[in-house]
């Protein structure tokens, strides 16, 4: 006889699975389990005008139906391995639950999604079908074109769950845990810079943010580091990331606050030229945003204090020649 526990292939559907909960769980809520289940359809319910997507469920809502789901996710995480998905991508709750999870942060902003985004990253990191196949096949952000909602929507990037995870820990003041998270995404992704980095994408994920980068990760670990005392490590994190592209979230400033503190002016100073010229190769929009022309008149004022011998060691050039850039 089979597992009562377990779905073949051909009843791999969030309905069998709920009818079977309910067969099998008999001190389950049906109220419950619905409010529960709801959660792993929340990615998908979004309203579509030419470029403009936004969701459709209300916070308040996605609050009941994330709650409940903690509630039973002993019952319901525990039912994963005996999911039988017939081939590699086909249905599984656990990719519809890790894309629920992504939008639960980055649209409704939700730090209560953390417990369940790690657990999600953990279990797709080792979750296989009864035949051998990966449920959620990892795929490296620097094979995906980084364009469009897809890459948060798809589950192939388990571990940009990493990332999130920091961005919370950081906006909860634990630069602890933020710096494990940052540097276990950066395990999986060590040089990932997307060429579309420099503006907001129209789409509707990235109206708000930028793409997840292991420039930006290098970054925030080191602004982390750098709260815990490890000026060192910071240092570390901060010089990996301007060994990648260079765009808006390259950490010049930070470097450059970080060399000024130990009495490193004249680095200080390059590394803010540095920046001010990257800014300047990047979309007239993001010159406007970063205010270029008084990052430039900053950078020149420091030159002025060091003397223009500084500018032509550093950098080749004399003080009124970037002063005269803009």
């Amino acid at each position: 006889m089979a597992d009562p526990r377990t779905l073949a292939p051909s009843e791999c559907t969030l309905e069998a699975w709920r009818t079977r909960l309910l067969a099998t769980q008999p001190n389950l809520d049906a109220d419950e389990l619905a409010r529960a289940l709801t959660l792993l359809s929340v990615h998908a319910d979004r309203e579509r005008w030419y470029s403009e997507d936004s969701p459709t469920t209300k916070a308040s809502e996605v609050e009941r139906y994330l709650a409940a789901w903690e509630r039973l996710e002993a019952v319901l995480e525990r039912a994963f391995p005996n999911m039988a998905p017939l081939y590699e991508y086909s249905w599984h709750p656990l990719t519809a639950l890790m894309a629920s999870a992504r939008m639960i942060w980055l649209w409704y902003e939700m730090p209560a999604v953390a417990p369940l985004l790690e657990r999600t990253a953990s279990t797709a990191a080792t979750l296989k079908t009864p035949s051998g196949l990966w449920v959620v096949p990892t795929v490296s952000l620097s094979n995906s074109d980084g364009e469009g909602s897809g890459l948060y929507l798809s589950n192939q990037f388990p571990h940009l769950h990493w990332f999130f995870l920091g961005e919370i820990a950081e906006a909860g003041s634990a630069p602890a845990r933020s710096l494990d998270h940052f540097e276990r995404f950066l395990r999986s992704e060590p040089d990932y810079a997307p060429l579309c980095d420099f503006v907001l994408d129209e789409y509707f994920y990235y109206r708000k943010r930028y793409l997840p980068s292991s420039i930006d990760a290098h970054r925030r670990a080191g602004l982390a580091a750098e709260a815990l005392g490890l000026d060192a490590q910071a240092e570390a994190h901060y010089r990996k990331a301007l060994t990648l592209r260079h765009t808006h979230q390259t950490p010049f400033l930070e470097l450059a606050a970080l060399c000024r503190k130990q009495g490193r002016t004249e680095e200080a100073a390059r590394l803010e030229l540095e920046r001010a010229e990257t800014l300047a190769h990047g979309y007239s929009t993001l010159r406007k945003q970063f205010e270029l022309p008084r990052a430039f008149a900053s950078v020149a004022q420091r030159f002025t204090e060091l003397g223009d011998s500084a500018m032509a060691r550093h950098c080749g050039r004399r003080g009124d020649e970037v002063r005269s850039t803009y």
